[in-house]
């Protein structure tokens, strides 16, 4: 990712993402070895636990309702990382208006 964390992220190859129907743990370990906090906590600073979290919220409000990932990369990785982290706890954590899409 480079000494600078404001630079683009790379995107690692194709060949080393998780297949469709990868165990969680092949996913946790995915999203721990292209985990982008610290290049987030950079660029956001003093507001990355706001940004975060609503951005986190547009992750989750997508995909329940269907739609297709429209983020920046580097934003969905985000997604995944924050996501992995709130696993256990997400019910306590989906934006009201989401609630009734979690089945």
């Amino acid at each position: 990712m480079g000494s600078d964390p404001h630079l683009p992220l790379v995107l690692p190859p194709a060949d080393t993402f998780p297949p469709r129907d990868a165990s969680l743990e092949q996913v946790v370990r995915f999203a721990s070895s292209v985990d982008p906090t610290m290049h987030f906590r950079t660029r956001w600073g003093e507001h990355y636990n706001a940004n975060v979290a609503a951005l986190w919220r547009r992750c989750v409000e997508s995909y329940l309702a269907g739609n297709v990932a429209t983020s920046p990369a580097a934003e969905l990785l985000m997604c995944l990382a924050y996501d992995v982290i709130l696993g256990p706890h997400w019910e306590y954590r989906i934006p009201i208006s989401c609630r009734s899409c979690a089945g």
